[in-house]
């Protein structure tokens, strides 16, 4: 979603919106330590814009899920994540021939949104959470899912 810079004040702008599964995905599987995961569901953001200076300070709420691959268990799981974010996204001119050293820039024209919630959302995701807190795991002898039957090994 972009916003333009000349539509926010110093008064808090409120914007809700959705962001698309294929663009969240193809971020996912770039991003190390996310292997079998996707999403399957929108992003859900709802944020406040406001200018400070020539920055945009950005305060929301981003909701969504991933389904993944427990790394005890190995069944698919959903994970909520509900997640709270603020960025300060900071003027950079790029025709001046300096380099900016934030994370998040704006030209003074427009401000994209999308790439940066989409980046707080994969802070969020990592393939080390486990389907719940007493999965059991699968047994190192017989491979047996303990969540679901005893293991057989003698």
């Amino acid at each position: 979603m972009e916003v333009r810079i000349a539509d926010l004040g110093s008064v808090p702008r409120r914007v809700e919106f959705s962001e698309p599964v294929e663009g969240m995905n193809r971020q996912l599987a770039l991003s190390p330590g996310c292997t079998g995961q996707h999403f399957d569901e929108e992003l859900k953001v709802a944020a406040e814009l406001q200018l400070c200076g020539d920055d945009v300070v950005v305060t929301g709420r981003l909701e969504g899920g991933v389904k993944g691959d427990c790394p005890r268990c190995l069944d698919e799981f959903f994970r909520g994540i509900k997640r709270d974010f603020r960025l300060v996204v900071e003027r950079f001119d790029r025709g001046a021939g300096a380099e900016s050293s934030a994370v998040a820039s704006h030209d003074g024209d427009r401000l994209d949104l999308s790439p940066l919630v989409v980046e707080e959302l994969l802070l969020g995701v990592d393939d080390t959470t486990p389907c719940n807190e007493d999965c059991m795991g699968l047994c190192f002898g017989c491979g047996a899912n303990l969540n679901r039957a005893p293991c057989t090994c003698d």
